[in-house]
């Protein structure tokens, strides 16, 4: 793998009915900033085709970090504040 440049961890929740009830689980994924894209294990973006990333805390454990591109927005769930991410990727050669 490239150089991490930052990483910053995402909340995905999946919800499943069965016989028994609602159940969600909830899996966490690890995004990275590299030299020419950002990506995890479900997402790739490059950084050509990134304008901004910024993100909302919608209280002081649950957020959104949005990734905006050409193709729209990436949304993913955060639980703290994304600075080192962000801060990074500003530091980068980017749309």
């Amino acid at each position: 793998m490239d150089t991490q440049l930052a990483t910053c961890e995402y909340v995905r929740w999946q919800h499943h009915l069965s016989v028994e009830g609602k159940q969600v689980k909830e899996y966490r994924h690890t995004l990275f900033l590299l030299p020419d894209r950002i990506q995890s294990d479900e997402i790739e973006c490059f950084l050509t085709d990134i304008f901004d990333v910024s993100y909302r805390m919608t209280s002081s454990d649950v957020g959104f970090l949005y990734i905006h591109t050409t193709e729209g927005i990436v949304s993913l769930y955060i639980n703290e504040p994304p600075h080192p991410f962000i801060n990074a990727f500003h530091t980068t050669t980017h749309l």
